[in-house]
């Protein structure tokens, strides 16, 4: 039973998020020692981070929806931005193999050298540039997903470019 939108968010932690913390932490212990090679453990942690970070975006709407989120502007290293978030979204994009085809999409992180560092919430940039990429994973069945940040005068433009279909006009 639900009493309103905090609620929600409160049942979403208590029954969804913790469970996700504690198993991620079970797996994470030395008894584990590979946990973080997808060699051995396939795609295990992979999925646990995608669902938590799933059921993170829903709390955050939520919080968005309540006027309660809360933003922690600091200095950041736009290129560590890029870097985390493709590294986050790798195992989206499978890699060539020695005597394989090439991957049907290939991506890639195109970033120009020395930007300055930028004033911003590095896990709420880190967010919508994983969101991005994911929906360019997801919608791209060949060609190419770039990551991009360029500077333009004064301006640090962040992008997520793909090949795929795109949004249909009557969607826009």
């Amino acid at each position: 039973e639900f009493r309103g939108k905090d609620d929600i968010g409160d049942k979403i932690n208590t029954q969804i998020i913790q469970p996700l913390i504690d198993a991620n932490a079970r797996l994470s212990r030395s008894d584990f020692p590979d946990f973080n090679d997808p060699n051995k453990l396939g795609e295990g942690k992979a999925m646990v981070d995608r669902l938590t970070n799933l059921i993170n975006d829903v709390l955050d709407i939520s919080k968005m929806e309540a006027g309660r989120m809360e933003w922690k502007t600091a200095p950041l290293d736009v290129s560590a931005l890029v870097d985390r978030a493709v590294e986050a979204t790798a195992a989206l994009f499978p890699q060539a193999q020695p005597h394989a085809p090439a991957p049907a999409v290939v991506f890639a992180r195109d970033v120009e050298g020395s930007l300055p560092s930028i004033e911003g919430d590095f896990d709420r940039l880190l967010q919508v540039l994983i969101n991005l990429i994911s929906n360019a994973a997801k919608f791209t069945d060949k060609g190419s997903v770039a990551v991009r940040a360029r500077r333009h005068a004064n301006v640090i433009e962040l992008s997520v470019k793909d090949t795929g279909n795109g949004i249909e006009l009557a969607d826009q």
